[in-house]
């Protein structure tokens, strides 16, 4: 049975970074989406082509691309890859066993991320069983913005397992994720083109061969945790954020983008304290 309702939190909804670049008839078109994704049997994800989505809530498919280009609807249309939706909970101060809520899949698949962990979490607390492959049952649950922080939440109970390959497939947007979370005031990524995808996807597959922690892991969930010590560690150096004052010619300090961490050189250098002198 569908529920006729769901509650709407307007803190998260004004807060949200990805909502705030939204135009106004933007966040209207998001607020239909999800009405539509709250009607699904796979509570907060719709298993349809973006062009029926679009004609759904009476919006052109290029506007809900805007939604999907500025983060707040996530997924994939068809002949695409859904990449993973990996949540890492906290407990104090800790990071808790990282959880797969959607696996890796070929679309049409799209979702809210917010009603997708909300669901999660009332079934935790429910003491319900979600899914093996992450996606949950329709129940009562929480929305607003698509990007919920993962430093918010208290739950620990994991899910299902995690690939053990380490040629697993990178979860491009969870470490980006981290990368916005973990150095809130570096240069955000606007657009995730295909070549930051390789990058990225590159850098994953060397770190799980190092030996220098905290990388050298061999299971997606220890490669997301990893790479969230990455990003809090190179958040310490002034240098890669622009608390060191301007040198070289320049007028303003550097500050290190995405790009930046995930060319080769560079990575290792951050890897050997290059950029940490002023704690040597």
């Amino acid at each position: 049975m569908r529920r006729p309702s769901f509650q709407f939190y307007p803190d998260d909804w004004s807060s949200n970074s990805n909502l705030k670049r939204c135009m106004h008839e933007e966040k209207g078109i998001w607020m239909d989406v999800m009405c539509v994704l709250h009607d699904q049997d796979e509570y907060g994800i719709a298993r349809w082509p973006l062009a029926e989505i679009a004609q759904a809530v009476g919006a052109t498919k290029a506007k809900l691309n805007r939604l999907v280009e500025k983060g707040v609807l996530k997924g994939a249309d068809v002949g695409e890859q859904c990449e993973p939706m990996v949540f890492v909970p906290r407990s104090g101060r800790k990071n808790g066993d990282p959880v797969t809520l959607i696996e890796q899949q070929d679309g049409p698949l799209w979702y809210s991320s917010r009603m997708v962990l909300d669901e999660y979490k009332r079934k935790v607390r429910g003491g319900t069983d979600a899914a093996p492959n992450g996606t949950p049952d329709p129940s009562p649950s929480r929305a607003g913005a698509s990007s919920p922080s993962p430093s918010s939440t208290k739950e620990r109970e994991p899910i299902g397992s995690l690939p053990t390959s380490p040629a697993m497939p990178c979860p491009v947007q969870a470490i980006v994720d981290a990368y916005h979370e973990l150095m809130p005031d570096n240069p955000k990524v606007r657009v995730l083109t295909d070549a930051r995808r390789r990058t990225i996807a590159a850098r994953w597959r060397e770190a799980a061969r190092l030996s220098v922690k905290p990388f050298g892991y061999s299971t997606q969930g220890e490669g997301v945790a990893a790479w969230r010590e990455f990003f809090s560690v190179c958040n310490e150096s002034a240098f890669l954020t622009g608390r060191t004052p301007p040198g070289h010619g320049r007028d303003r300090p550097f500050i290190a983008d995405l790009d930046f961490l995930m060319t080769p050189a560079k990575f290792a250098r951050c890897l050997e304290n290059h950029y940490h002198r002023e704690h040597a």
